[in-house]
């Protein structure tokens, strides 16, 4: 995720030095958010007497967020998401002035708005379906589910994969009738018992963990492993 980020850092930066603010730029704006007439004159305007040190304050408030974003993610030691939810939130709807002195980041950063969310749930499932798959084969391997994700490794995984929220290893429970969960805490931050919805949705779920639940077998054929 944070190389993502880099790589949009990088990319917007090569943007910004290409077009800076000329009126044509200016018209790629309100292409982009139509403002009213009075409001382009004095866009113009504001394009025509800008201060050239604008241009270099619209490429480092964009550097400074993307990397504020990069440090919330956290990389090894989980992500923050009560500080990417502070940090989308400031840029998800600049006001008149910014897109006078920033416009360039204020086209830019708004459009970041939901995707550490989403790459981290992403990751979660990732991480959960191939701890999951790693389970049925410990299962077919020794007739019984595994007492803790700590037992498939190293046979059946390197090392627990980790939850991207809390950056600790995926949690995992299992039932009786051989049906068992494997997930993370969700975008919460709170261990819900394992909630997670059968079918994945296609949004990221807000009020629940993140992982993938699998149903007892059905029979013998599929326990071992044929069912369709």
């Amino acid at each position: 995720m944070a190389d993502g980020l880099r790589m949009e850092r990088a990319w917007g930066q090569q943007r910004m030095a290409d077009l800076k603010l000329t009126l044509a730029a200016l018209e790629i704006i309100n292409t982009l958010h139509p403002q009213d007439e009075w409001t382009k004159r004095f866009q113009k305007l504001i394009c025509q007497l800008r201060p050239a040190g604008w241009a270099c304050r619209d490429g480092a408030h964009h550097i400074v967020v993307i990397q504020q974003l990069i440090e919330a993610l956290g990389a090894d030691k989980g992500i923050s998401p009560n500080e990417v939810g502070r940090i989308e939130n400031s840029v998800s709807n600049p006001s008149k002035w910014d897109r006078f002195t920033t416009p360039l980041s204020a086209i830019a950063l708004p459009g970041l708005g939901g995707i550490s969310k989403k790459a981290a749930w992403t990751q979660a499932l990732l991480e959960s379906t191939r701890t999951a798959c790693a389970v049925e084969r410990y299962r077919l391997a020794n007739k019984r589910l595994p007492a803790s994700l700590g037992d498939l490794v190293p046979a059946f995984l390197p090392a627990v994969p980790n939850d991207p929220i809390t950056g600790r290893a995926l949690l995992y429970k299992a039932k009786e009738d051989g049906a068992f969960v494997v997930y993370g805490v969700g975008w919460n931050q709170i261990d819900d018992g394992g909630s997670v919805q059968p079918t994945p949705p296609k949004k990221p779920n807000e009020e629940a963990d993140w992982g993938v639940a699998i149903s007892k077998p059905k029979d013998a054929r599929q326990e071992a492993g044929f069912a369709r």
